[in-house]
């Protein structure tokens, strides 16, 4: 795989095997070496890794490459082992020139119902459009066309990833992860000592005490007597099914040393349970740094200091749907989480607006949505005043999405037996009018999901009116499809949602022009721009900063720097040199490798890379930059 990689740098290194070969196949149609080619793959060419080879493709400046048809997602039994995948289909020509007058028309397909056969195969229903087929394998807005935005960038990261489930504990093992077992000093002895805990004393967030309690300060200044080492935990599942209540180690900042003296049990524990895993892996951070997380999410912690609350969805999942998270709670790397406690911003995105762009931008695995933040958050145009937001219609949505977050909570707290995907199933069956199951009407009473609906209703009302766009409130607030695919829509429901993408294209390229002017409508300025932020206030009105962007992006990533010099032939050089350059401010790697002669960027990449895996830089919107911590020690 390193030999193709290194044949084929073009290719993003994220993208899947295959889709090496689509690369090749293009080029070749391209020059003129072939008419056509012809692609099966999984259903995740769709998604942004992949995606990027075929933008590169259809938007190539010299012979571009056109879809002549294309299947975007379609049922695939592998009669060998009976196994059920998701697959696309893509053939590819080049592009006619522009006076040939149908430029770039295809023939898209897509699956509108399908049947279970019982002969290793299914029946399926399709729909045909023609027209352009864009990178994600759609026809109407090119929302894959859509660009990320400063006002939403560094604000929404995924949790941690642990590579280790010896990280994760129960209430149960809460005694054995206190110091050793002593008196307790209840009942006149051991004063002075630290006490054994029981699973009643210790909850999420609490923190066991230190052995060192009494010697202050540790290394680099961390206070190891407060050191909170243990969290609740919560991943995908915990959110739209029954929560595990399970707890996590998290020792994130601390040294093994420091772990070991502190908290020696807890050190036992990680070193039995977690370090043997390690020891076999094959990256050598998590090797080296085998008690701390594998990806830590340093941004993530950076982001949500301080915050009481933050706003968390699955990466995965049936229905699109977001909620608060209190601070405490450490979110798993298959959750998407924003830094941001205003509910005005989880109702906005728990609208049928942005549920809608985040169905279109964003990928699929198997037949189940996934929210990449680069392409559903950072891209999406929030309203603001130049659409028709008031300070009133602000208050109206944060109200609703406080009722509806706090709704869902009460429901599952007073019946333990609801789930989200439960209680959405059933909003959707009374969208679409059908009829309910027994099952249904338990989960509709015990959730009252009616009045959820009107909840969800009303927000939408709110927040289509914040972008001026009543005309298609009318069209589309209480129709099915609100916060899952819907293949079989009406035809006016169909037009009015892709009037609505096409909407939020043009928002999005009107939003992207106003930052290249130097005009940010940052979402948390306080954090996102805090030179410019005003004094902290009572709510969080998005700022609008202007901004010296200076010479626009596209002549800054052209023109190399004047004085280039050599690039450093040792690695640590070569470190310190890109981490210099990160100081000031963030730069895409085109303008990183313009420092240099020849302008190395894919020496400079390989640097950046190991820079990211140690936590020490980080890819936004606005290109590369180093991590600026909030105290926090680093990790060793």
């Amino acid at each position: 795989m390193d030999a193709v990689r290194a044949t084929w740098p073009e290719v993003p290194e994220s993208a899947d095997f295959v889709m090496y070969w689509w690369h090749i196949a293009a080029e070749t149609v391209r020059a003129g070496q072939a008419k056509r080619f012809g692609f099966i793959t999984t259903n995740s060419i769709k998604q942004t890794f992949n995606r990027r080879v075929l933008e590169a493709q259809l938007g190539a400046k010299q012979n571009p490459l056109a879809l002549a048809f294309a299947i975007p997602d379609h049922p695939w039994v592998d009669a060998a082992d009976g196994a059920a995948v998701r697959i696309a289909m893509t053939v590819g020509v080049q592009a006619p020139p522009p006076l040939a007058g149908e430029v770039g028309r295809g023939t898209l397909l897509t699956v509108t119902a399908e049947r279970e056969t019982g002969e290793d195969a299914h029946e399926v229903t399709l729909a045909e459009r023609e027209g352009t087929i864009h990178a994600d394998l759609t026809i109407g807005a090119n929302v894959a066309g859509a660009v990320a935005l400063w006002a939403n960038a560094n604000i929404a990261s995924r949790g941690v990833q642990l590579i280790g489930a010896g990280f994760i504990v129960t209430p149960e093992d809460l005694p054995a992860l206190s110091p050793s077992p002593q008196p307790s000093p209840a009942r006149g002895e051991g004063a002075g000592r630290v006490p054994l805990l029981d699973a009643s004393q210790l909850t999420a967030g609490s923190f066991l005490p230190s052995p060192l309690a009494g010697e202050g300060l540790g290394e680099r200044g961390l206070n190891l007597s407060n050191h909170s080492v243990i969290r609740a935990y919560r991943n995908g599942r915990d959110l739209t099914d029954k929560p595990r209540g399970v707890l996590v180690i998290d020792l994130f900042g601390l040294t093994e040393d420091e772990v070991r003296r502190c908290h020696p049990a807890i050190y036992q524990w990680v070193l039995e349970r977690v370090k043997p895993e390690r020891d076999q892996n094959k990256r050598a951070s998590y090797r080296n740094n085998w008690w701390i997380f594998g990806e830590p999410r340093r941004e993530w912690r950076s982001m949500s200091a301080g915050l009481p609350r933050y706003i968390a969805t699955v990466e995965t999942a049936k229905h699109r749907l977001f909620q608060f998270l209190e601070a405490d709670i450490l979110p798993d790397n298959m959750l998407v989480n924003i830094a941001i406690t205003d509910a005005y911003h989880l109702g906005v995105l728990s609208s049928r607006i942005h549920v809608a762009w985040a169905l279109a931008v964003g990928g699929t695995l198997e037949d189940r949505p996934r929210y990449n933040k680069t392409r559903c958050f950072e891209t999406f145009p929030f309203p603001d005043e130049d659409t028709g937001l008031s300070p009133e219609l602000r208050q109206r949505i944060a109200e609703l999405a406080e009722q509806i977050d706090a709704h869902r909570k009460r429901q599952q707290a007073a019946h333990p037996e609801l789930t989200l995907t439960g209680l959405y199933n059933v909003l959707e069956k009374l969208r679409i009018g059908e009829p309910l199951s027994a099952k249904d009407k338990a989960i509709h009473e015990a959730g009252l999901v009616s009045v959820l609906k009107a909840l969800h209703d009303d927000l939408d009302r709110a927040v289509f009116a914040a972008y001026g766009w009543d005309d298609l409130a009318a069209l589309l607030i209480g129709r099915p499809g609100a916060t899952t695919p819907l293949t079989d829509k009406a035809p006016e429901q169909a037009a009015a949602e892709e009037e609505l993408l096409s909407r939020l294209v043009a928002l999005n390229a009107r939003r992207a022009a106003e930052e290249a002017q130097g005009k940010i409508r940052w979402l948390r300025p306080e954090y996102q721009n805090p030179a410019a932020a005003e004094p902290a206030t009572t709510t969080s009105t998005p700022v609008q900063t202007e901004v010296d962007l200076g010479e626009d992006e596209a002549t800054a990533k052209a023109a190399p720097t004047t004085g280039a010099k050599n690039w450093p032939k040792d690695l640590r050089e070569q470190i310190q040199t890109v981490r210099d350059l990160l100081t000031n401010q963030p730069q895409p790697l085109e303008v990183l490798a313009a420092h240099f002669k020849r302008q190395p960027a894919r020496a400079v990449e390989a640097v950046l890379h190991a820079l990211q895996a140690l936590g020490l830089a980080s890819h936004g919107p606005a290109g590369w930059s180093t991590w600026q911590g909030s105290g926090e020690a680093a990790p060793p």
